[in-house]
């Protein structure tokens, strides 16, 4: 009997992600209502951010993607060269929204966790 080819796991999802790219790139989209990001981005902007609340948020949040020390590219990349440059809003923008395809969204955190974790991203990348 002729052996059959069975494709992995793996093989399966690479083949539907790239049919689904080459479909139409609307799931790539977030989901996340804009409206409803820019109103919890003033909301986050008027709180007061602490620090050291903000470590313990990036490391349950976004250690897992991002190197805690800044430098370093992990799946996500290195913050240290971004933060110089980089606002409040946007940082906010970008924790609610993610950034498809590579970054969820961490819309389910709490206002006052985002603006803990701008506090610590200030504290430990601003020149």
């Amino acid at each position: 009997m002729p052996a059959v080819y069975a494709p992995s796991p793996v093989t399966l999802l690479v083949v539907a992600t790239l049919s689904l790219a080459a479909c139409d790139d609307d799931y790539l989209l977030p989901t996340v209502d804009t409206e409803v990001v820019a109103d919890r981005t003033d909301t986050i902007l008027a709180l007061s951010g602490t620090a050291t609340d903000g470590a313990a948020v990036f490391t349950a949040s976004c250690e897992q993607c991002h190197d805690a020390a800044g430098d370093q590219a992990k799946v996500g990349p290195a913050l240290r060269p971004y933060m110089a440059s980089a606002e409040d809003a946007t940082i906010a923008n970008l924790v609610l929204a993610g950034v498809p395809p590579s970054m969820p969204s961490f819309s389910t955190l709490l206002d006052q966790d985002v603006a803990d974790l701008i506090a610590w991203l200030h504290d430990s990348f601003d020149p």
